[in-house]
């Protein structure tokens, strides 16, 4: 992956591996949310390593953690320790592994057009039909009972 500066409104080139855009593809770094952002990076690791990179088990932390709220701009995630960087760490990319699994095409569809990280959001809640002032409430539990269906929790 490509991509500067890192920092709040970091820019990122999705990587091509993961069937997703390049500044290559359309001379367009596209600015990305920072949940977003390390899903995409995390989910394209998986996709070049072939095998999930992230444990099972931690969908549970992103399921468990509380209180549900958007998540952290680039700053104030470089200031979080231990559990709670975890959670945000691993709740980007169980959020994008279920909508590139659920709903194949929408997260490229999402990338193909700059947007602000608010249409992003609204984009996602009316995918999931939610009203998005409760995407950030809601959409774990969503991801949470999607990968119990399809086996991948534990208890």
């Amino acid at each position: 992956m490509s991509g500067e500066p890192i920092g709040n409104g970091a820019r990122l080139a999705p990587c091509a591996a993961a069937g997703l855009p390049t500044p290559r593809d359309d001379f367009l770094a596209i600015r990305l949310p920072a949940w977003l952002n390390e899903g995409l990076a995390a989910v394209s690791v998986d996709r070049l390593m072939a095998r999930s990179t992230i444990r099972a088990d931690s969908l549970n932390l992103v399921q468990r953690m509380r209180p549900k709220a958007r998540p952290p701009s680039y700053r104030s995630l470089a200031r979080l320790r231990g559990e709670a960087l975890a959670y945000h760490a691993v709740r980007g990319y169980w959020i994008v592994r279920f909508l590139e699994e659920a709903h194949p095409g929408f997260v490229r569809s999402m990338l193909s057009v700059r947007q602000p990280r608010a249409a992003i959001e609204r984009r996602v809640a009316e995918r999931l039909s939610l009203p998005p002032e409760n995407l950030w409430r809601d959409i774990e539990d969503i991801v949470f009972e999607w990968f119990q269906r399809q086996s991948l929790t534990t208890a």
